[in-house]
């Protein structure tokens, strides 16, 4: 396992929203480097074409690879996961984006100073596409910055704002991890210009 980060993105018939995914990962500031682990689940739109054209001006970032036939979310993401280099994982969906360039650093720096720590999870934003416009803010899930990774397995969160330790990923099935939630973004970030 290398020192690096990995960044799961699945995708499937997204060509509205990829290239927006992958440019919000991108403009991420991080002391340690990262790899996107890419994956199209053979879509039928313009999404392969878009993958393939950041996966060639990115070569040493991005490792695409492409479906020839659907395999659905739970065979892509573990088929994907068994490619990643990186100590850890952090996840990031086709049609989501991150807003604050600084979350890889966040995360992975709760990460290094808390041994104890398998999962962290961060605060989030709905967007309204169409008005181009963060129209509500996520709820505190957990009252707690540090919580019993039971609790967190078991309530609904979303997995687009989680990083893990890559050793510890089949863990995340058991009860005995521990969670850092809410770590949140910068209230200063504007939604990035997407025309």
């Amino acid at each position: 396992m290398e020192n690096i980060i990995s960044v799961i993105v699945l995708t499937y018939n997204q060509e509205k929203t990829i290239g927006r995914t992958l440019d919000s990962i991108l403009m991420q500031k991080c002391h340690i480097p990262f790899e996107i682990e890419l994956r199209d689940d053979c879509s039928h739109d313009g999404t392969d074409a878009i993958c393939r054209q950041y996966a060639e001006k990115y070569p040493s970032i991005i490792r695409y690879r492409h479906n020839k036939q659907n395999k659905g979310i739970i065979d892509n993401y573990f088929d994907t996961l068994l490619e990643c280099r990186g100590k850890y994982i952090a996840d990031c969906a086709g049609d989501d984006f991150w807003i604050d360039p600084l979350k890889l650093e966040k995360e992975v720096n709760l990460l290094e100073q808390h041994p104890e720590v398998t999962l962290v999870h961060t605060a989030f934003n709905y967007f309204d596409y169409n008005k181009k416009q963060i129209i509500k803010k996520s709820k505190t899930i957990f009252n707690n910055k540090i919580t019993d990774g039971e609790k967190m397995i078991k309530t609904p969160t979303y997995h687009v704002f989680h990083m893990y330790r890559h050793h510890q990923g089949a863990e995340l099935l058991g009860s005995s991890i521990t969670g850092v939630s809410e770590i949140g973004v910068e209230d200063g970030y504007k939604v990035p210009d997407l025309t």
